[in-house]
C-alpha cells in the first residue's frame, strides 16, 4: 500500500483530507434524501380531518434497487438533517481527493 505524504499534498488536499477524518470521526453521517410529505394525523376532531394536512418528514435511501423510508420525528429533524448534510459534505470531498490523485496519475507524479 502506497501511503500519502502531507509534506507533497497540496494545500487543498490537506485541508479536504483533515475535513473527511473530522467527519468520520464524529461519526455523524446518514446516506439519504429528506422528503417532505402531508399528512392527516387520524384525529377526527384535527383541522388535517378537514383540510390542511400536518408536514411530515422521511429519510429515503436506495440499496441495491430497491427504495427504503423511514419516519423522522420532529425532534430529531434537525439532527437528521446535519447528519445527510455531512454525508453529502464527506463525498463532496472524497471526490476532490479522488480528483487530485486522477490528475497526478494522468501526469504520472508521486
Amino acid at each position: 500500500m502506497i501511503t500519502r505524504v502531507r509534506a507533497v499534498m497540496t494545500a487543498a488536499e490537506r485541508e479536504a483530507r483533515s475535513r473527511a477524518a473530522q467527519l468520520l470521526h464524529r461519526g455523524e453521517i446518514m446516506r439519504g434524501t429528506l422528503s417532505p410529505r402531508w399528512a392527516r394525523c387520524g384525529n377526527p376532531g384535527c383541522h388535517c380531518a378537514r383540510d390542511e394536512k400536518h408536514p411530515v418528514l422521511y429519510l429515503v435511501q436506495s440499496r441495491k434497487g430497491k427504495i427504503y423510508q423511514v419516519y423522522v420525528p420532529r425532534e430529531w429533524e434537525t439532527r437528521i438533517r446535519r447528519q445527510v448534510h455531512q454525508h453529502r459534505e464527506l463525498q463532496r470531498l472524497i471526490e476532490k481527493v479522488s480528483a487530485q490523485a486522477w490528475r497526478e496519475l494522468r501526469q504520472r507524479k508521486r
